[in-house]
């Protein structure tokens, strides 16, 4: 009777440690499933198509989520960080082989000043809307300060949906606007998991949460003499694709992923 006792305890506790195996493997097992759903991704390679199917490539580089260079055909830039904020970002011309920065000033985390080696500066202001009201100046070969243009961006859940832009250099009594509205899909941006760069409010739309789908761009000179208003509107639509984590991996547009206007573009393809 004491044997089939001791051989009973001997299968009950090899049993609980069995049971134990498979609840610490299980347990393991769905951990490491969470942490590979949870971790953000990172955009590794932006390829821009043309009409005649040549490309242009931007590969990044990180270090953890903070964004270490971008190099591009004819561009290679470098980002320094303070904590987590980027403050400086440093670009080499490849053709011409001519470096320029741009440094980055920020207060209670919020960007208030740019200052470029290429002689302008841009600074931001917070307003009680939740607007950003900002100004871009340079200096004539007299040291006297020429605002280029000034404007106020309108956020919306973390998107930029209007930026009115006031142009300088223009005639007395003439008033030149470009108002630019946007829409967008409810996937991520792909750089929006990168620290630090959703701060940059010199990137105006691409700093936001989602992917835009539709840019409107109205271009307005009001006549203040005669009251007289001339415009004209410019419509731009992506069509975006997306992976399963909602990430886009194609946008198809007139417009590259950085906005810049070109007739022969085709698409920007994406890769993590």
């Amino acid at each position: 009777m004491l044997h089939n006792l001791r051989h009973s305890l001997v299968n009950s506790t090899n049993q609980l440690f069995l049971i134990a195996i498979v609840f610490l493997l299980t347990f393991s097992s769905c951990t490491k499933t969470e942490d590979a759903v949870s971790q953000p991704k990172l955009l590794s390679k932006l390829v821009e198509v043309a009409a005649d199917n040549s490309t242009t490539t931007t590969k990044f580089t990180y270090d953890g989520n903070k964004l270490v260079s971008t190099d591009a055909n004819d561009k290679h830039a470098t980002y320094l960080y303070t904590n987590d904020l980027i403050t400086q970002i440093v670009v080499l011309d490849k053709t011409t082989q001519l470096q320029s920065t741009l440094s980055y000033t920020y207060t209670n985390g919020a960007l208030v000043k740019v200052v470029s080696s290429d002689n302008y500066v841009m600074t931001f202001t917070d307003n009680d809307d939740g607007t950003v009201s900002y100004e871009k100046h340079t200096t004539d070969i007299n040291n006297n300060v020429i605002t280029l243009y000034s404007g106020k961006m309108h956020f919306q859940n973390g998107n930029l949906i209007e930026d009115e832009r006031l142009l300088g250099g223009t005639a007395a009594n003439i008033v030149s606007k470009n108002i630019m509205t946007y829409q967008y899909d409810a996937k991520t941006n792909p750089l929006q998991n990168i620290i630090g760069y959703s701060k940059l409010l010199d990137n105006f739309k691409t700093i936001s949460a989602n992917n835009i789908t539709r840019t409107q761009e109205e271009s307005r000179m009001e006549h203040t003499d005669t009251n007289q208003i001339t415009s004209s509107d410019v419509l731009y639509v992506s069509a975006n694709q997306y992976d399963a984590d909602g990430y886009p991996t194609a946008i198809t547009s007139e417009k590259t992923f950085f906005g810049e206007e070109n007739t022969n573009h085709v698409k920007t393809e994406l890769f993590y």
